[in-house]
């Protein structure tokens, strides 16, 4: 089940387009009907959880919740190796090159120069792979035991 987390999530939370974030509260606001017809729809609503569980396949919450920290985990270990962030760098300097407005290649690259080692530094030192996962809609809140 892991692999196939990471094969599916990597691409999303890396392409075209994850920055923005766009969906507009109204969207989603429609409900499960809206959220659970694509996997963008169903993260950037938050609802991810809701689908897998509800509406795609049946899934129990622990089990997601354990799968994505799991995912999380994996992807913090990935972060520290130079293979792994000169992969992730020449993707990106790919997707740099294939914007359709050769303009804006010289600003895609300057953020990327500027911004790649925050975002590997984030992955390396401070991801909390709980508050991830419950922002991507997989766990929930975790209460402190009572006394």
């Amino acid at each position: 089940h892991l692999l196939q987390w990471l094969l599916l999530l990597l691409p999303t939370l890396c392409g075209p387009g994850t920055a923005a974030w766009t969906t507009s509260s109204l969207a989603c606001a429609q409900g499960p009907e809206f959220w659970c017809q694509s996997l963008e729809q169903a993260l950037q609503c938050r609802a991810l959880g809701h689908c897998l569980q509800e509406v795609w396949g049946h899934v129990g919450a622990d089990d997601l919740c354990q799968e994505c920290e799991d995912i999380v985990h994996i992807l913090n270990k990935m972060a520290k190796e130079a293979i792994f962030q000169d992969t992730m760098r020449e993707f990106l300097e790919q997707e740099c090159n294939v914007l359709p407005l050769k303009l804006l290649m010289p600003q895609c690259n300057q953020v990327l120069d500027d911004y790649f080692p925050l975002v590997i530094d984030y992955f390396q030192n401070q991801i909390d792979s709980n508050s991830i996962c419950m922002h991507l809609g997989l766990c929930k809140s975790r209460q402190p035991e009572p006394e």
